[in-house]
């Protein structure tokens, strides 16, 4: 766990349906409670037949940034990583992988462009009132 985590604070944790169909069946084969920890080995998964050791060098905490690398690469937001992450904030989340995030400063520079351009736009419409097109004729013409 990071800071600004809770490790006993229960939380959902969002999965992909194919792994979350691994987990239910491994979990089907064992006894449970609604209590019932999942991942109940220290190095690994507690499978049917004991625990399944993450491959050497292999750490969950790995696995997690790995999950947060690859929702920041899909556009995900900072509050939505936050989130699946379990940070107390958002700031957390920005401290910690901020440096993942794609620049955003030249389509910054784009939309800034795009928003000038339209008030330049409707400035000269109100100033010029609405087009001429009388008789079908070409406005301005």
């Amino acid at each position: 766990m990071g800071s600004g985590e809770d490790p006993n604070e229960a939380r959902v944790v969002r999965m992909p349906r194919s792994v979350a169909e691994e987990v239910a069946a491994s979990l089907a084969a064992r006894p449970h409670s609604p209590e019932a920890l999942v991942f109940t080995a220290p190095h690994g998964w507690a499978a049917q037949s004991g625990p399944a050791p993450l491959p050497d060098g292999l750490r969950f905490y790995d696995l997690r940034h790995t999950c947060a690398s690859l929702l920041i690469a899909q556009g995900t937001s900072i509050r939505a990583v936050q989130a699946q992450l379990g940070h107390a904030t958002a700031s957390i989340t920005v401290d910690t992988y901020g440096h993942l995030f794609p620049s955003e400063m030249e389509a910054l520079a784009d939309r800034l462009e795009m928003v000038r351009d339209v008030a330049l736009a409707k400035r000269a419409r109100t100033q010029h009132g609405p087009a001429d097109n009388r008789l079908g004729e070409p406005a301005g013409g």
